[in-house]
């Protein structure tokens, strides 16, 4: 092998003296700041865009589900002139908006300046040609994709609408303040056939509070945390347990992730049973993989 390696640096003329190390050593690291730099340049937003685009564009993700201040600068530069990123803030991306709509006002159909969101949709759990697939919709409750939410699935605690970079409007069209903002769905046009409004708020809220709707989130929450979760006690001694005996363990008994699962299921028809009388209805989260939390609601009427 040494003599096919010498063959090979012969051939190729190759001088492998400290000095050719050296100057190898330092063109790899300017090569490597280079593309730092462009790295660096093609990562810059620009806000006025994003500002003028539809609710469909890269979100803003603030970790803590909550809302925080939102800035138009992508970049702020502190007292060393170096680029601090904003924080990036959280919002429903089910909803998506759209301009080509039938205003309630005029009752003309055009393309406004200002568009409706879609903040609900069909009802995919239901026959397309039942009854109860026009009677109804579906809101959806995104997944959070935070550090918890990359291990197992997490979701949002916020109804839609109050997220931190949800799509708002005042009620005297001019204040900022929290307290002056719209808090109800309020249906502003047609869209195939289907009111919606001009913000992200959904019809859900017709049907839960606040606190409600976060104590029943945050449960949920809880119960996936537990039946995913690697650090979890039973998890860990199941997973022993199931290695030495070489994987026939899961075979005859039902472990702690599939027995956590049946109780969320379980929970969830409960549930359910307390929501009838509001025409609301949680649909289990494996009819969609788990990438979110759909709620069954009353079609939007006038």
């Amino acid at each position: 092998m040494f003599f096919s390696t010498f063959f090979l640096f012969k051939k190729s003329n190759i001088a492998l003296s400290p000095k050719h190390f050296k100057e190898s050593k330092q063109t790899t690291n300017e090569q490597l700041q280079r593309l730092q730099r462009r790295l660096a340049g093609s990562t810059t937003i620009n806000h006025t865009e994003t500002q003028q685009s539809t609710a469909t564009a890269t979100v803003k993700y603030d970790t803590t589900n909550t809302p925080i201040n939102k800035g138009t600068d992508a970049t702020n530069q502190n007292d060393h002139n170096e680029p601090q990123q904003d924080k990036l803030l959280f919002f429903n991306y089910h909803e998506y908006m759209v301009n080509n709509y039938t205003d309630l006002r005029t009752g003309f159909h055009d393309i406004h300046d200002q568009a409706v969101v879609i903040t609900h949709f069909p009802n995919y759990s239901v026959p397309e040609d039942s009854e109860l697939n026009k009677e109804t919709r579906i809101v959806r409750i995104p997944r959070i994709f935070g550090v918890k939410g990359i291990v197992y699935p997490e979701y949002s605690t916020l109804l839609p609408g109050n997220e931190a970079a949800a799509i708002q409007e005042s009620i005297g069209g001019e204040s900022n303040e929290n307290d002056d903002l719209i808090k109800e769905f309020i249906p502003k046009g047609i869209y195939e056939g289907q009111l919606f409004g001009t913000t992200s708020i959904s019809p859900l809220s017709k049907y839960f509070d606040d606190d409600e709707f976060t104590e029943l989130m945050t449960t949920i929450n809880s119960k996936i945390r537990n039946c995913y979760s690697s650090y979890h006690f039973w998890n860990i001694l199941e997973f022993l347990l199931d290695m030495l005996t070489f994987w026939l363990l899961s075979d005859i008994f039902k472990f702690q992730s599939k027995r956590l699962l049946d109780e969320l299921e379980q929970f969830i028809v409960e549930t359910n049973k307390e929501l009838e009388p509001r025409g609301v209805k949680i649909i289990s989260p494996r009819r969609t993989a788990y990438l979110s939390i759909d709620f069954q609601i009353p079609k939007p009427n006038l």
